[in-house]
């Protein structure tokens, strides 16, 4: 959630979005049109996983499906995890979009209608990246219909710059 000075939550809707039907455990690389401060890295790209996370310029880099503890040796650096889990590619899509002007621009990641590995259920999760460098993820939908994943229940949620003590 967001701080008193921060962003709200609003979803955003994908209508007018970039849609990528990534397959399973794929991502795409995307130049963001600002610079992103994180933790002292000044980020220009993206790479967007299907499986809910994103890597800070970090192209062509793929994300392993499964998911691990910010704190892992395993989890990469500059890092962003709204909703890091097994999600299935095929159905629902990842969007992406740019809106605003200098110095209020956003990059807007959704997973829409993603459901887990097992073909369970349906998530939507976004990932609102400021050029300010707030971040504010958001959850229209984290109901698969199975306890285990439910929520977030299997996920992992956060971010994650060199060094552990940046973790969040």
């Amino acid at each position: 959630s967001a701080d008193a000075d921060g962003p709200t939550y609003e979803w955003v809707s994908h209508a007018g979005a970039r849609r990528f039907d990534l397959g399973d455990d794929a991502g795409v690389d995307i130049t963001l049109p600002f610079t992103l401060p994180f933790y002292g890295l000044n980020a220009t790209a993206l790479r967007v996983s299907n499986n809910g996370a994103i890597l800070l310029n970090n192209v062509g880099g793929d994300l392993d499906w499964v998911n691990q503890p910010l704190t892992s040796t395993y989890t990469p650096a500059h890092f962003i995890a709204p909703f890091w889990d097994d999600l299935d590619g095929r159905y629902g899509g990842v969007y992406v979009e740019f809106a605003g002007q200098p110095p209020k621009r956003r990059a807007v990641v959704s997973w829409v209608n993603r459901p887990h590995f097992e073909l369970e259920g349906l998530a939507s999760v976004q990932a609102i990246l400021y050029e300010d460098g707030s971040i504010l993820f958001q959850y229209l939908d984290t109901d698969f219909g199975v306890p285990e994943w439910d929520s977030g229940a299997s996920a992992t949620v956060g971010r994650r710059s060199l060094g552990r003590g940046h973790n969040r």
